[in-house]
């Protein structure tokens, strides 16, 4: 996915080194995997997601060497930034909610249950592993209740159980999370669906 105009100066990039004056980034283009210098005074806005990751809102800045111009650096016909799903999903959430829906993990409900690993960490193709997800506010499905918060994970630990939505069977080691409320959440790498149940709900699969 290429990026339009409208979101030209938010891109998601992965950290390479900070220096006084500047940040050394990488990101994806057309061509390739691209290493750029970013001045710290056209970066309006930075969110970091896990290690080395982060979603930039840049602006043009005029510099002693001349004009740092986002539309000319990252969707110039040499270089232009390409985004994955995923990124196209949380770069969703920036611009119709705002920079602090970011900041206050309301992206997880953008987050495919395929891109969470076993150890209940979220990634994100080419930017690498982002946050984990305990902790983290959901919102059940086709329910007035209140938002749960995620207050630790277990693995699938025996043979035998369902998922709740597909009926296939759990994979062993596969992360479950538990919220406040009481709720099992099993992101499902066979439908590919957030599962909500009680832990009364599972069906035995024979």
């Amino acid at each position: 996915m290429r990026l339009s105009g409208e979101q030209l100066f938010a891109l998601f990039v992965v950290r390479e080194n900070r220096e006084y004056d500047c940040i050394t980034v990488r990101y994806m283009s057309e061509s390739g995997s691209q290493v750029v210098r970013i001045p710290y005074a056209a970066i309006l806005f930075e969110c970091a997601f896990g290690e080395s990751a982060s979603l930039l809102s840049l602006t043009e800045v005029k510099l002693d060497t001349g004009w740092f111009v986002p539309r000319e650096q990252f969707s110039g016909s040499k270089r232009p930034v390409v985004q994955s799903e995923a990124e196209a999903r949380l770069l969703k959430i920036f611009h119709e909610e705002g920079p602090m829906a970011l900041a206050s993990a309301k992206a997880i409900s953008f987050v495919r249950a395929l891109d969470v690993d076993d150890e209940g960490y979220w990634h994100i193709e080419g930017l690498g592993r982002m946050a984990t997800v305990v902790g983290v506010k959901l919102d059940p499905p086709g329910s007035e209740v209140k938002s749960e918060e995620v207050i630790m994970m277990y693995h699938v630990q025996e043979l035998g159980l369902g998922c709740a939505h597909c009926g296939a069977e759990m994979q062993l080691g596969r992360c479950v999370f538990l919220t406040d409320g009481g709720f099992e959440v099993y992101p499902c790498n066979i439908c590919e669906e957030w599962v909500w149940v009680y832990p009364d709900n599972y069906e035995e699969v024979e």
